[in-house]
C-alpha cells in the first residue's frame, strides 16, 4: 500500500509539473505582449554629475548637456494655469467625484467648479477678505471637491491656503492659526463643534466658513465664541450676485503654508510658492510622461490626506491634463469598495496600503500548494517580462493568478505611485507583477514640495527610489560621525532647485538649521549612489542614538527591516544612550498574529498570545534572522521586546499625517513597559 501511495504521489507531481510547464509555454506562445518600453535614458547612467567635476552633485540623464533644470510644462508656472490648463481640455467633462454608500459616483464638471470657484473667492472679497498674499485662509476638512474649491479660490485671487488636521491636536492647531493668521477658516460638517471651538479660541479668525448647513446650535455657538459664522453656499450666493475678476498668483507667490507635523516640537509652516509646486509637478511628468503621460481620461483616487503635498501634487497633475479625482467616502474601511467603483487609472499610495494587499494575497497563495506554485511560476514568468521592458496585463498568468487582485482595484490601473515611507523590494516586484502595470516609488520631504526622486516607470530594477527629478539637483554631504563620505557616494542627502521651499513661516532659526548659507536643502536622510545612477536611502542622520557601547544607530533603519515580519503590522525601536542595544514595542498583526502563534503550537485569543513568554522569544529569534539578513548589526538587533495589540495611528496621536512614529508621544505613552524593557536587559546582564 505505501508504494502505492507513494507511486500515487509521484504521478500528482508529474502531472501537476506537466499541467505546470504547459501552462508556461501557452503564456509564451498566445499572450498578447506590447512592445518592450524603452527608457528614454540609459538604463545604466539615469544621473550625471553636475558639470565641473564634484561626482557628489548629481542630475537626472535626461536633462541636456546643459544640465538646465525643468521649470515648467505647458508653461504652466502657477496652479491657477494648471487648473486653466485642465478646464481647457475637459470644460463640460467629469471633475471632481463623491458618492454614497452603495451609490456610484456623482460628478462636478471642470466649468461648474470654474463657476464655483469665482462665487466663493468674490463672496469672501464683498465680505473684506482682500486679494492678494495677505489673505490667509485655513481650511480643515476631509477630502471633498469643497476643499479644491476654497484652494483654487485661493490661487485665482492670490491669497494663501493653509491646511489645518485633527492629528495636531488643539496646541498644535492654536500654534497655526496664531502664527499664519488665519482670518478665515472653511471647517466640513464632521467634527465641527470640537474645531470651531479650536480655531476660534485663538481669537483670530474673523470669519468661519461652514461646508453644509449652519444649524441653530451652530449660531448659537459662534455668538457664545463672539465669531461670524456663514455656511459655504451662502458665501457663494454672494459672490455669484457680485462677481469680481480674477487676479491670479504670480510664480513666486506663496501659494500654501504646509505645515509638518513631525515627530518632535511645535508643527513647523513649510512656505510653498506657486513655482514650487508646478515646477515639482513639471519634473514628475517629464519622467513619467514618456513611458505613462497623463492624460484626460485618468482616473484618480483621493483618499490620502490633501493636508500633505505628496497628495496635493499628484492632484495637481491631474487636473493640468484634465483628468478626473474621485473622493473617498473618508472611512478608510470602504477605500478597496470606492477603488472598485471609481476605477482608477492613477493610485498614490503609501507603503502600508500596499503591504496589506501584498499580505492579504499571499494568506490566499499560502493555504495551498497548489495555488502557491502557480503563483510562483506566474511571479517568474512576469517578471521575466519586466527585466525584458514589457509591462502588461493580458497574459494568461493575468487571467488565470493575478485576475482577482486587479479587480479589486478597479482593473484599470496603469500607474501605482508608493511615496512617504520606504516600501519593501519584495512587494515592488509583486504589485509590478500582479498589477500589471507601472509601479514606481518616489523619495522627498514637504521642504522640497513633495519629490525630489522618482524612479522612471521604465525601470526594472528594485530597492532604491530613482535618480532626482528634473526640477533639481542632489547631493551628498559628508557626515564624518557615521562615517559616510561623500568621496564613496555616501552621505546625508540635500536638495536645491526650483521645487524647494522658501523657509518656515516666521520661524528663521529652524529656517537656517534647514536650509544652509548657499541653499542646500538638509534632509537628514543618508543616501547612497548606486552603479546605474538611482539614490538608495541606507539611514537616517536625524534620530541617531548613542548607545552605551560607543555605537550610533538609527532606531527607523532599524524599524524599516523588522516591519516586514508577517506577524506584525508596526514596529516601534527604542534606544538609550546608558544601554547597549535597543529594545521595541511590536504591534501584532490582527489578521495573522493568532495565525502565525498556532504554527508555533500555541492557541489562544490575540491578548494572551501577545503576553506568551515562548512566542516573545519567537519572535525575538526571529527578527534577529531577519535583522542577520539584512545586514544589520549586532548591536542593532533587538533582544528584548513587548508585543501589543493596539495599533498606532493618527487618531490616537501616535502617527503624523504622513504615517510616521511620533516617538515622543509613544515614549510618553509607553514610558512603563519601554522602562521595563530597559530593566530586563540590565538584569540580564547586558549593560556594556
Amino acid at each position: 500500500m505505501s508504494i502505492l501511495i507513494l507511486l500515487s504521489s509521484h504521478l500528482l507531481e508529474i502531472v501537476l509539473a506537466s499541467v505546470l510547464g504547459l501552462l508556461g509555454f501557452v503564456s509564451i506562445m498566445f499572450s498578447r505582449r506590447p512592445a518592450p518600453t524603452q527608457m528614454p535614458i540609459d538604463r545604466n547612467r539615469q544621473s550625471k554629475p553636475l558639470p565641473g567635476g564634484d561626482e557628489s552633485i548629481r542630475v537626472n540623464s535626461i536633462l541636456g548637456e546643459d544640465c538646465n533644470l525643468i521649470e515648467s510644462v505647458y508653461e504652466v508656472d502657477t496652479l491657477y494655469k494648471g487648473f486653466q490648463r485642465g478646464l481647457g481640455i475637459s470644460r463640460d467633462q467629469p471633475f471632481l467625484g463623491t458618492r454614497q454608500p452603495n451609490r456610484p459616483y456623482q460628478y462636478l464638471t471642470y466649468a461648474e467648479v470654474q463657476e464655483r470657484v469665482t462665487n466663493f473667492g468674490s463672496g469672501l472679497i464683498n465680505r473684506g477678505h482682500i486679494v492678494g498674499q495677505g489673505t490667509f485662509v485655513g481650511i480643515a476638512s476631509k477630502n471633498c471637491p469643497e476643499w479644491i474649491i476654497v484652494e483654487e479660490s485661493c490661487h485665482s485671487y492670490a491669497q494663501v491656503l493653509v491646511p489645518l488636521y485633527d492629528t495636531l491636536g488643539q496646541e498644535g492647531i492654536e500654534h497655526i492659526v496664531a502664527q499664519a493668521n488665519t482670518e478665515v477658516i472653511v471647517l466640513s460638517g464632521d467634527k465641527f463643534t470640537e474645531r470651531f471651538k479650536t480655531v476660534t479660541g485663538t481669537k483670530i479668525p474673523k470669519l468661519v466658513v461652514k461646508i453644509g448647513t449652519v444649524t441653530e446650535e451652530d449660531k448659537v455657538l459662534a455668538t457664545e465664541q463672539g465669531v461670524e459664522l456663514i455656511s459655504m453656499a451662502t458665501i457663494e450666493e454672494e459672490g455669484k450676485n457680485a462677481r469680481v475678476d480674477h487676479v491670479p498668483a504670480k510664480p513666486d507667490d506663496l501659494a500654501t503654508i504646509s505645515y509638518t507635523s513631525g515627530t518632535t516640537g511645535k508643527p513647523k509652516g513649510a512656505m510653498l510658492t506657486h513655482l514650487n509646486i508646478a515646477s515639482n509637478c513639471a519634473g514628475a511628468m517629464t519622467v513619467l510622461n514618456r513611458n505613462s503621460p497623463f492624460n484626460e481620461n485618468d482616473c484618480y483616487i483621493s483618499y490620502l490626506p490633501l493636508a500633505h503635498m505628496y497628495e496635493r501634487s499628484m492632484q495637481t497633475s491631474v487636473t493640468m491634463n484634465g483628468g478626473r479625482i474621485c473622493f473617498f467616502q473618508g472611512d478608510v474601511r470602504l477605500l478597496m469598495e470606492d477603488i472598485a467603483v471609481c476605477r482608477p487609472t492613477i493610485f498614490a499610495s503609501v507603503p502600508r496600503l500596499l503591504n496589506r494587499i501584498y499580505d492579504r494575497t499571499m494568506a490566499v497563495v499560502n493555504a495551498s500548494s497548489l495555488k502557491r506554485k502557480l503563483f510562483n511560476m506566474a511571479m517568474r514568468s512576469k517578471q521575466i517580462d519586466i527585466r525584458n521592458g514589457i509591462v502588461c496585463n493580458t497574459t494568461i498568468w493575468d487571467k488565470l493568478v493575478f485576475k482577482k487582485v486587479q479587480a479589486g482595484l478597479g482593473g484599470r490601473l496603469r500607474l501605482v505611485a508608493s511615496a512617504a515611507a520606504p516600501i519593501d523590494p519584495d512587494i515592488m516586484n509583486f504589485l509590478r507583477c500582479a498589477l500589471g502595470c507601472y509601479v514606481i516609488e518616489g523619495y522627498g520631504q514637504t521642504e522640497a514640495t513633495a519629490g525630489a526622486t522618482l524612479q522612471f516607470p521604465s525601470e526594472s530594477n528594485l530597492g532604491h527610489v530613482g535618480p532626482p527629478l528634473p526640477c533639481n539637483i542632489i547631493r551628498l554631504v559628508d557626515v564624518p560621525e557615521m562615517n559616510y563620505f561623500s568621496s564613496q557616494g555616501e552621505g546625508e542627502v540635500c536638495f536645491k532647485g526650483y521645487n524647494v521651499f522658501k523657509g518656515y513661516l516666521h520661524d528663521e532659526a529652524k529656517t537656517k538649521e534647514a536650509l544652509d548659507s548657499d541653499g542646500w536643502l538638509h534632509s537628514g536622510d543618508i543616501g547612497k549612489w548606486l552603479d546605474h545612477g538611482g539614490l538608495k536611502i541606507i539611514d537616517r542622520k536625524k534620530n541617531i542614538v548613542k548607545l552605551s557601547n560607543g555605537e550610533y544607530i538609527s532606531p527607523e533603519k532599524i524599524e524599516g527591516c523588522y516591519t516586514r515580519h508577517p506577524a506584525l503590522i508596526q514596529v516601534f525601536v527604542h534606544a538609550h544612550s546608558l544601554y547597549p542595544f535597543p529594545v521595541s514595542i511590536l504591534v501584532a498583526d490582527p489578521d495573522s498574529f493568532v495565525g502565525w502563534a498556532e504554527k508555533r503550537g500555541v492557541k489562544g485569543n490575540i491578548e494572551d498570545l501577545c503576553k506568551n513568554k515562548d512566542l516573545l522569544k519567537a519572535i525575538v529569534t526571529e527578527l534577529d534572522a531577519d535583522g542577520r539578513e539584512h545586514g544589520l548589526n549586532p548591536f542593532e538587533r533587538i533582544k528584548h521586546v513587548s508585543i501589543i495589540t493596539d495599533q498606532f495611528t493618527i487618531e490616537n496621536n501616535m502617527l503624523t499625517p504622513t504615517l510616521k512614529l511620533k516617538r515622543i508621544e509613544i515614549v510618553k505613552s509607553y514610558k512603563e513597559t519601554l522602562d521595563m524593557l530597559l530593566e530586563s536587559m540590565k538584569q540580564s546582564g547586558a549593560t556594556k
